[in-house]
C-alpha cells in the first residue's frame, strides 16, 4: 500500500503513516535489511492551508507574496476577467493565484530563490539528514512557468482551461 506524505516545511507525516519518528524507524529498518527508501517529493505546490500560503495571501505586500504566482485581473470592455486561460482562483487580495492542479494546491514560484532555498531545506535536506536515499520527483515538468503567465494557445493535456474566480468570488 502507498500513502502520500506531505512534507513541505512542516516536517510532518500524514497521520495514516505515523510520525517522523516512525519514518526514521522505517528508514533504519530498511537500511538494516540492505534496502533503500525513496520518498515521493511533491514540491510544485503546497496546500492552501499551509503557513507559507496563508502569509502570502494576507496582502500584496506580504514578504511571502512572491513565493506563489499571483496575477491581477484583466479588464475588457469594463468587465473583470481572469488574467489568462491558465487555472487560477480569485482571492481576497483581489488577485488570482495559479493552481495547475486542485484549487487547494497553489503553485509555488520556483523563480524565487528564497522559495527554492526554503523548499530545499524543508522538503529535501531535512529528509536526507534522516537517512532517506532519494526521492521520486512528482510533477517536475510543471515547476517552471511562463513568467508573465500570458494566455496559452494550447493547454497541456489533463489541465482544464477554466479559470475559476470572478464567478466564485
Amino acid at each position: 500500500m502507498t500513502w502520500a506524505v506531505t512534507f513541505i516545511s512542516n516536517y510532518d507525516v500524514h497521520a495514516h503513516c505515523g510520525t517522523v519518528a516512525d519514518v526514521e524507524t522505517l528508514i533504519n529498518a530498511c537500511h538494516d535489511r540492505g534496502m533503500r527508501i525513496l520518498l515521493d517529493l511533491v514540491i510544485n505546490h503546497t496546500s492552501h492551508e499551509h503557513a507559507w500560503f496563508q502569509e502570502s495571501r494576507i496582502s500584496q505586500h506580504s514578504p511571502r507574496r512572491d513565493w506563489y504566482i499571483w496575477r491581477p485581473a484583466r479588464y475588457e470592455d469594463g468587465s473583470r476577467l481572469p488574467p489568462n486561460n491558465l487555472r487560477g482562483i480569485f482571492d481576497a487580495s483581489q488577485e488570482y493565484y495559479l493552481h495547475l492542479f486542485a484549487v487547494q494546491q497553489p503553485d509555488l514560484n520556483w523563480e524565487n530563490a528564497e522559495t527554492r532555498a526554503a523548499i530545499y531545506e524543508s522538503a529535501m535536506e531535512f529528509w536526507l539528514r534522516k537517512g532517506v536515499d532519494g526521492f521520486r520527483v512528482d510533477t517536475v515538468n510543471t515547476y517552471s512557468k511562463e513568467p508573465k503567465c500570458r494566455p496559452q494557445s494550447r493547454i497541456p493535456t489533463g489541465l482544464v482551461a477554466v479559470l475559476q474566480g470572478a464567478a466564485n468570488s
